[in-house]
């Protein structure tokens, strides 16, 4: 008896797996690559982002950071940052006459914390200096308020260059 359900199991499988076409990757064009990458990071999706970027890339830190058993007590800033920054909009365009570079013009949208950030701290330096107490060393509370806040929305444009690295494409 184990030897024809072993035998049917056998059959199934191969059925099921000669069922299934196994496409070849598509090649994605210099623009494709750049909005796979924006649009892997607006989703939060690290591992379809990863294939992007170089190991010493700081998204890295930034994507593990927002793992609580990682980013610890700065967990939550990430991860409020990360809902913040996903909405970002964004234009990939090839450079006419620099596609064999493979360079990319992108334009960004994406609202800017760094005054909300310098002004968290220099109140939380303030009050630890009034109070004497230890406000500016609790990072996590203050970077957390300042990106509870609205950032200043901010348009940037700048060329990326997408090439071939260990048979993937990266910026």
């Amino acid at each position: 008896m184990k030897k024809y359900v072993l035998f049917l199991l056998v059959v199934l499988l191969s059925l099921g797996l000669g069922a299934c076409q196994i496409e070849p990757p598509k090649e994605l064009s210099d623009e494709e690559v750049v909005t796979a990458f924006l649009e892997a990071f607006c989703q939060g999706d690290y591992e379809g982002l990863m294939p992007y970027i170089s190991d010493d890339n700081p998204l890295h830190l930034f994507f593990t950071g927002m793992q609580e058993e990682t980013g610890g007590e700065m967990a939550p800033v990430y991860q409020a940052l990360h809902e913040k920054l996903k909405e970002l909009t964004f234009t990939a365009k090839a450079v006419e006459g620099k596609e064999a570079w493979g360079t990319v013009e992108v334009t960004l949208s994406i609202p800017d914390y760094s005054n909300a950030f310098y002004t968290a701290m220099t109140e939380a330096l303030d009050r630890q200096v009034e109070s004497g107490g230890r406000e500016f060393h609790d990072m996590p509370v203050w970077l957390l308020q300042a990106v509870q806040g609205e950032g200043e929305l901010c348009e940037e444009s700048f060329e990326l260059h997408v090439g071939n690295r260990d048979g993937n494409m990266v910026m």
